[in-house]
C-alpha cells in the first residue's frame, strides 16, 4: 500500500504540471492558428483545434497597412533602453547597497521595495502631473524614464542577493593583491553575478514590452505609441477585429518568446540563485 502511494504521488505531480501547461499554452496557441484562419472559420462551431483553409491576409494588413510595425519598432526600442539604463543603476545600486553598510542602508532597501508593492493605478495621476510638468509627455525620454524607475526596485532586490552571497574575501584578496576597488567590481564580481543581470534583464524587457496603462497614460502619438496600444486599436465600437488583433498579439509573442528561448539558461539559473542565496 505505501509503495503504492509512493507511485503515485509523483504521478499526481506530473499530472498537475500537464494541466497548468496546458492551461498557459492553449490561448497561446487558439491565439497563433486563429491568426492564419479565414473570417468565416475563427468562431465555427465545433471550434476547430488546427488550420483547414490558412491564409496570410491578416498578416499582409497588419504589416502593411497597419501602425503595427511603428509600434514594434517603438517597444522594441522603448524596452532595450530600459534594459540598458535600468540594468546599469541596479548593478551600482546593488553593489553599494551591498558592499557598503551605512545608518540608512536597511530602510532604503525596505523603501525600494514598498514602491514596488505600488499598483500601477496608485501612481498613474502623480506621473502625469510630473511628466507634463516636465514637458515630457509623448517622448521617448519620458516613458523610458517611467520605466526604468519602476523596474529598478525589483531589480536591485535581486543583483544585491547575488552580492551578499559572494564572500567579501574575494574583495580583500583581489585588494591586497594590487586590484583596484573598481577593478574588483569589474574583474571579479560583476561577471560572477551575470545570471542576476541576465534574468532581471529579461523580466525588464518583458515588463516594459506588455506594459499598457502607462504607456496609454503617457503617449498619444502613434510615432512613440507602444505596440500594446497598437493592438488595442483593432478593439472598435463595430467589434473586435479578431484577424488582425490575433495576427497582431501572434508577432508581439514571437518576440519575447525568441529572446526566452536564447537566455533561458541564464534566466533560471539567475532566479533560482538569486532566490536561494538571498
Amino acid at each position: 500500500m505505501r509503495k503504492w502511494k509512493k507511485k503515485a504521488r509523483p504521478i499526481g505531480v506530473y499530472i498537475l504540471y500537464i494541466l497548468v501547461i496546458l492551461a498557459f499554452l492553449t490561448p497561446i496557441y487558439w491565439v497563433i492558428i486563429t491568426s492564419f484562419k479565414q473570417p468565416g472559420d475563427m468562431f465555427a462551431y465545433p471550434p476547430q483545434w488546427y488550420v483547414s483553409n490558412g491564409t496570410l491576409a491578416h498578416y499582409k494588413k497588419v504589416l502593411l497597412e497597419t501602425m503595427m510595425p511603428i509600434g514594434f519598432r517603438n517597444s522594441f526600442i522603448i524596452s532595450s533602453a530600459t534594459v540598458l539604463i535600468a540594468g546599469v543603476l541596479s548593478i551600482l545600486a546593488a553593489y553599494g547597497f551591498s558592499r557598503y553598510k551605512f545608518k540608512a542602508n536597511k530602510p532604503l532597501m525596505l523603501l525600494l521595495l514598498v514602491t514596488k508593492m505600488l499598483p500601477a493605478s496608485v501612481l498613474i495621476v502623480p506621473l502625469y502631473v510630473m511628466m507634463n510638468n516636465m514637458r515630457l509627455l509623448d517622448t521617448f525620454p519620458g516613458i523610458i524614464a517611467v520605466y526604468v524607475s519602476i523596474n529598478i526596485p525589483f531589480s536591485v532586490w535581486i543583483l544585491k542577493s547575488f552580492y551578499d552571497s559572494i564572500p567579501r574575501e574575494l574583495d580583500e584578496a583581489a585588494l591586497i593583491d594590487g586590484c583596484s576597488t573598481f577593478g574588483t567590481f569589474t574583474k571579479i564580481l560583476l561577471p560572477l553575478t551575470m545570471p542576476g543581470v541576465i534574468a532581471t534583464s529579461v523580466i525588464t524587457f518583458f515588463t516594459c514590452w506588455n506594459e499598457f496603462v502607462i504607456a496609454m497614460t503617457l503617449t498619444s502619438s502613434t510615432k512613440i505609441q507602444p505596440m500594446s496600444i497598437g493592438l488595442y486599436t483593432f478593439m472598435t465600437k463595430q467589434g473586435v477585429k479578431w484577424g488582425p488583433i490575433t495576427c497582431a498579439t501572434a508577432i508581439a509573442i514571437f518576440i519575447p518568446a525568441v529572446l526566452f528561448i536564447i537566455f533561458q539558461k541564464h534566466f533560471i539559473s539567475g532566479m533560482t540563485s538569486g532566490a536561494v542565496k538571498g
